[in-house]
């Protein structure tokens, strides 16, 4: 007796780490649900599911897989023709939801940096960084880092530090090829987290050595 395709794509996903709270629903349309745990529990979670083809994945860290209900081996060619189709249409969906996420992100960040007052060398995390506010803004008590196209400097989503250094990004904000610039400086350095390039800055401007080794 054959499995029911929504049983097996729901094993096939608990397998790749991703638990859903009913069996997937073969609509074509985009669901989604929580991944993480505890506080970091989310709605990046996502599938679209054609019954006997479905893609999934997470919006967080651009994970995705493909399922399809039988092996590809065992396609006719016109069964390959309708799976590649059906995947073309499942990306197409995605990536469609995906902009909107984005752009709706960005017009949050937008509104949230204007609202945001411009940040205090004496924040707590600045302090126990031992670093100043180049730019930076306050909000409900966190710092406010702005993450920009560097094409276009439009903001594109922002980081919040916490006065314990608690960081998190703005859900569903766009993140690759974005970043905060520090100027001052006719050369560039890159640097993971602000903290870190605060010091090159302030190392460059000052003429001091840099410490780096924690």
């Amino acid at each position: 007796m054959n499995e029911d395709p929504a049983v097996a794509l729901e094993k096939f996903m608990a397998d790749k780490d991703y638990a859903l709270p009913s069996l997937p629903v073969p609509d074509g349309q985009i669901h989604r649900f929580q991944t993480g745990e505890g506080r970091k529990k989310n709605r990046d979670g996502w599938y679209i599911n054609f019954g006997d083809v479905a893609i999934f994945g997470d919006w967080s860290n651009g994970e995705k897989y493909q399922w399809a209900a039988k092996s590809q081996k065992e396609f006719t060619p016109e069964e390959r023709a309708d799976f590649r189709a059906k995947i073309e249409e499942q990306k197409r969906k995605h990536k469609e939801a995906l902009q909107q996420a984005r752009s709706a992100a960005a017009e949050r960040a937008e509104t949230i940096w204007s609202e945001s007052k411009p940040a205090s060398d004496d924040h707590p995390y600045l302090v126990s960084k031992n670093v100043k506010s180049y730019g930076l803004r306050e909000s409900n008590d966190s710092l406010v880092i702005p993450l920009r196209d560097p094409s276009s400097g439009q903001i594109r989503s922002l980081q919040f530090i916490s006065p314990d250094g608690e960081k998190r990004f703005l859900k569903n904000g766009e993140k690759k090829g974005c970043c905060f610039a520090i100027k001052g400086s006719a050369q560039q350095y890159l640097a993971e987290g602000y903290a870190t390039g605060a010091d090159i800055h302030e190392a460059i401007r000052t003429g001091n050595a840099l410490n780096v080794s924690s």
